[in-house]
């Protein structure tokens, strides 16, 4: 009978602890979601997105596009708010599908269970629930959360192929493939760790399998089938055009990343786990790392090595690898090796049961001091200072100042007595998220260089490299009024002086 109630105790502590992990994943996602000024790559996305809303056909670009998964989970999310188009979309309707992604996210490692235990899927869930990058990255419109959460379903459909190689298996496995290779083309670093990490399963010794090779080559063969079918019809727009196919596998070998994104190579490892003090915390998810060391060890010492430990671990370090040597990095780049790392964490369950009390009490308290501190600076980092450029999580943020570009021009035009359709021009590059603030206003207009005929134009902005020139054209026609946009990069409004003059009339009275 004792058994019994000591079985129901610990499924009832399971059950309370996966409510307590997912109320606070969700509340760390969902909390004032719109309050951070919306990133550039958010803004890019969401004119892609509103073309889709307005029936126009999508139009991949292998040079500079993801895949259009994005816009495909959105719209409908989109729609069901009541936005149709570029000029109706909200930010929290852009930012709603990374947040569920994020959501199931939380709970993927109930698909791991059988590596982990029943704890050790907790254990992974409350690190991937608290850890301040993902926490950040869940809330901002970028492909990296689907990526993430597709990517921890097929690493869990791989290993189930791995343990029970079957066709189903095989094509459930490339279902989820397709779906990152619908996402972005960085899946590519995935497969090759994967590959390498389970490939290695053939050839350690203790860690070896059973099975011989040939058995995996019919479910393989599936997999592949169901990857490209899934990523035939995402690309085609549901085989309506089948040159979309070819832009896929382009995108491979064309893809351009931006420029200004290049990083030393330990730079990952500085943002997230070197330890840094600003806004008044201390930023470090190292306890992630120290937790894994210690599961390392303890399962050395107490001599019960966890195969699928080493198999996550191995692909982890593949990733993290592959992303310190490409010398383009962005801190959400990082977001699915991490995930795996997370996951790694509750294989210290898988050890603990064969360590002494005083480890075990030892261990439990860095797991709890570890959660609680993640979600104090997941707190920080969502604040009213996730947009602060001394935030380590926050990257190229947008301005508070950048936000309220739009709004005050709406004020300006409307007091304006000109029959003017109160166009702008904006000249230079690198302008985005500029047009989301603007979209509202009758015409805009967007130039890399001034011309003469620019001076005619009530309202311009100016990027840095394009200000001299327009202060030769403009300051005698023109108010200069120095704006921001994004953090360090100043632009320049020239307001023309009877819309200037108009303005202050108003102000003074």
């Amino acid at each position: 009978m004792s058994s019994i109630f000591s079985i129901i105790n610990r499924r009832q502590v399971l059950i309370l602890g996966w409510i307590i992990v997912c109320l606070v994943g969700a509340y760390l996602r969902i909390n004032n979601l719109d309050s951070n000024p919306i990133h550039a790559d958010e803004a890019t996305g969401a004119h892609i997105l509103g073309k889709t809303l307005e029936k126009d056909p999508y139009s991949f670009n292998p040079k500079h596009f993801h895949g259009p998964m994005l816009q495909i989970v959105t719209a409908p999310i989109a729609r069901l708010r009541g936005e149709n188009n570029w000029q109706e979309l909200t930010k929290v309707s852009l930012r709603m599908s990374p947040v569920i992604a994020g959501l199931l996210l939380i709970v993927t490692p109930l698909f791991f269970t059988y590596q982990l235990g029943r704890y050790g899927a907790l254990i992974s869930a409350a690190f991937i629930s608290s850890s301040p990058l993902l926490v950040y990255y869940n809330r901002i419109y970028i492909h990296e959360s689907l990526l993430t959460l597709f990517g921890l379903l097929s690493l869990a459909s791989i290993f189930k192929l791995y343990s029970k190689p079957s066709i189903i298996n095989g094509f459930i496995t490339g279902t989820f493939i397709g779906l990152m290779l619908s996402t972005k083309v960085t899946v590519s670093i995935s497969i090759i760790a994967w590959v390498v990490s389970f490939m290695s399963c053939f050839f350690i010794p203790k860690v070896s399998t059973p099975k011989p090779l040939r058995v995996y080559v019919k479910p393989l063969l599936f997999s592949i089938f169901s990857c490209i079918t899934i990523c035939t019809f995402v690309y085609t727009n549901g085989f309506h055009n089948l040159s979309g196919f070819l832009d896929a596998c382009l995108t491979f070998f064309l893809y351009e990343p931006r420029d200004g994104h290049e990083k030393v190579w330990y730079y990952y490892f500085n943002n997230l786990i070197w330890p840094k003090h600003a806004l008044g915390v201390w930023w470090t998810e190292i306890t992630v790392i120290i937790l894994i060391i210690t599961t390392v060890i303890l399962s050395r010492i107490n001599k019960c090595p966890n195969k699928d430990l080493y198999i996550v671990l191995i692909a982890s370090v593949i990733h993290l690898f592959i992303y310190s040597s490409i010398p383009y990095k962005t801190p959400w780049l990082i977001m699915l090796p991490w995930a795996h790392l997370c996951l790694v964490t509750g294989s210290i369950d898988y050890v603990l049961a064969k360590s002494k009390t005083l480890i075990r009490v030892g261990i439990y308290t860095l797991i709890v001091f570890a959660l609680a501190y993640q979600t104090k600076q997941s707190l920080y980092a969502i604040s009213n200072l996730s947009n602060h450029s001394s935030n380590p999580y926050a990257y190229v943020p947008t301005t508070r100042d950048g936000q309220n570009i739009g709004k005050w021009l709406n004020q300006i035009t409307a007091l304006s007595s000109s029959s003017s359709n109160h166009s702008v021009a904006v000249i230079g590059s690198d302008y985005w998220p500029l047009p989301w603030y603007l979209r509202n206003l009758e015409s805009v207009g967007y130039w890399t260089e001034i011309s003469p005929t620019t001076k005619d134009y009530p309202i311009i902005f100016s990027m840095p490299g394009s200000v001299n020139k327009c202060d030769s054209l403009l300051l005698s026609s023109h108010v200069k009024l120095p704006r921001s946009l994004r953090s360090k990069f100043p632009i320049i409004l020239y307001l023309r002086n009877d819309y200037w003059e108009r303005w202050m009339s108003t102000q003074s009275e």
